[in-house]
């Protein structure tokens, strides 16, 4: 019995000792990611009379670029727009489309890559 209890008393030690590092980790770098751009949540894409816009406030512009839209209405592209813009733009509007009843969906690019997305229904 007490040769027994050894042996898993010694089989136990060699198996926690196997899950310890046996060499100190490395600590990575901090991870850096490039400025982005930050549009506000108030922003929206909306009916304005005859017309679909989209509305856009941006918090901060990290470098002179194109912000760019792309409407879609019932998964069919209907229009795009870009404006370059600087670090002072703030507010920008989009004339995107003319009204028409349906489902509408615009993407908004920032150096190639979508920013952000609005879904707007109009009935």
């Amino acid at each position: 019995m007490r040769v027994a209890r050894g042996l898993l008393l010694m089989l136990s030690v060699v198996a926690l000792s196997a899950c310890s590092y046996t060499f100190i980790p490395l600590t990575p770098r901090p991870l850096e990611l490039p400025p982005a751009i930050l549009i506000n949540a108030g922003s929206t894409l909306m009916r304005s009379q005859d017309r679909i816009v989209l509305r856009v406030t941006l918090d901060q512009v990290p470098s002179e670029g194109y912000l760019s839209a792309s409407l879609y209405r019932d998964d069919e592209r209907v229009s795009e727009d870009s404006k370059l813009i600087d670090d002072a733009a703030k507010n920008l509007e989009f004339d995107l489309s003319e009204a028409r009843v349906g489902q509408y969906r615009a993407y908004l690019f920032w150096q190639g890559a979508i920013v952000r997305q609005f879904e707007f229904t109009l009935e």
